[in-house]
């Protein structure tokens, strides 16, 4: 297995803004990213790399497999946070409050698809607070969403929960 725990920054073309993809983790079953267009400021994407899945709906077919692409997705986005956004003493002092356990922050990522899709290539959006203003008003309210990504959990919590 190789991987890479150390951000890379790639550039390959130009548009309204930069289009420079930082990758932050990779190994012959996923690549973990930056969110170009990131909700805070640890918000990171992770594509699966061994199968083109259009969208959430295809892990369906095989919900025992389809759950455990999510679990390794969200296991390889936490561990980016943790060795390269939490172990940085830095960016712990600038962007949380003193004292944040990762067992906190980890209770408070916020992770999922989007659907409808915004890219047709399965990717799991996750999200480490804080959050901006209008994101953490709908984090507090229990209405934080990717288009309609609550209902999305609720399936999935019914379907993999009866295997």
């Amino acid at each position: 297995m190789t991987h890479n725990t150390t951000r890379h920054d790639t550039t390959h073309a130009t548009g309204p803004f930069p289009l420079t993809v930082s990758l932050r983790y990779e190994d012959e079953e996923s690549l973990v990213f930056d969110d170009l267009l990131a909700l805070s400021p640890c918000h990171l994407n992770s594509v699966p790399t061994t199968a083109y899945i259009p969208d959430w709906r295809y892990l369906l077919k095989d919900p025992a497999q389809g759950l455990a692409l999510i679990d390794r997705l969200f296991g390889r986005c936490w561990q980016a946070v943790e060795e390269q956004f939490y172990a940085d003493e830095a960016w712990r002092a600038k962007i949380l409050k003193s004292g944040v356990t990762l067992a906190q922050l980890k209770d408070h990522v916020v992770a999922g698809f989007n659907y409808p899709p915004s890219q047709y290539h399965l990717h799991i959006q996750f999200i480490v607070p804080p959050f901006l203003p209008f994101q953490w008003a709908l984090y507090l309210q229990g209405t934080l969403s990717f288009f309609n990504l609550l209902i999305v959990d609720i399936v999935f919590f019914f379907v993999f929960n009866l295997y």
